[in-house]
């Protein structure tokens, strides 16, 4: 596997948080990079000395097959709408304007609930389904994870 960008690592740390991963090793001829995690906790980066990151040799050590990205997660009073990248939230289209949904706002499957902002690029999300926004669980302007909880919405 070879890994150019620092978008590239970020990746394979998401792959690492979604998973059961515990520890993945990048070598090439110019040195060595290892990401760790402990249960619940985030990746960590050792130091090692690598000149470039160059084609390279990837070992995984896991207790379980890769895990699939994970489905809205269900609650007994609803299921959580997750981000599907990387990015900044926010709830509105712009600073002036209203939020997209609050606590109660009825949706319609394909409705904007959000934009998450990656790379210079607005992403719009929509609601999968229809439902009634019973929770929003992240601030305006926050910085959010690929699968975070976003907003738990209850099905009509």
């Amino acid at each position: 596997m070879e890994i150019q960008t620092i978008k590239e690592l970020k990746n394979l740390i998401a792959v690492m948080e979604e998973s059961s991963l515990t520890e993945i090793k990048i070598k090439n001829k110019d040195g060595e990079i290892t990401l760790s995690s402990k249960q619940a906790a985030q990746p960590v980066i050792s130091p090692s000395p690598v000149a470039a990151l160059a084609p390279a040799e990837v070992v995984a050590n896991t207790n379980s097959p890769l895990a699939a990205p994970a489905a809205p997660q269900e609650s007994d009073d609803g299921e959580y709408i997750t981000s599907p990248l990387v990015g900044t939230y926010y709830a509105s289209a712009s600073p002036d304007a209203a939020s997209f949904v609050e606590v109660g706002t009825q949706v319609k499957k394909g409705d904007i609930l959000c934009i998450i902002e990656a790379m210079k690029v607005m992403n719009e999300i929509q609601a999968e389904k229809s439902g009634v926004i019973k929770e929003i669980l992240v601030s305006n302007a926050q910085l959010v994870d690929f699968n975070m909880k976003l907003f738990k919405i209850q099905s009509s």
